[in-house]
């Protein structure tokens, strides 16, 4: 037959890989979903707690204002004591003065 040419081959083992690669595609775009919306819902705890942070932070300071009271923090493993200027200025120490404690 002039102009004809039949050319036949088994395309099962090609069908085959594309299937399995549309399998794989969509597993991991499930995985990707799901993945994206743990990572959201925990940036959103964060930002609740950073939030719940920030109101304690500031009520501390607020109570503190109005008491006209000092806060200091004190680090029995390294003996590190850290005063605020309320709690300078009761003991006379300058803001700007460098802080030192001796330990026992």
């Amino acid at each position: 037959m002039p102009g004809f040419c039949l050319t036949a081959a088994d395309l099962t083992g090609q069908k085959r890989v594309e299937e399995a690669l549309r399998t794989a595609h969509a597993e991991l775009e499930e995985r990707v979903k799901e993945r994206t919306k743990e990572l959201s819902e925990e940036i959103e705890g964060r930002k609740r707690v950073e939030q719940a942070l920030q109101r304690s932070h500031d009520r501390m300071r607020l109570a503190s204002e109005a008491a006209q009271i000092g806060v200091w923090d004190w680090d029995v493993v390294s003996g590190r004591l850290v005063w605020d200027n309320k709690t300078r200025e009761i003991f006379g120490v300058a803001p700007e003065s460098p802080f030192h404690t001796k330990r026992g």
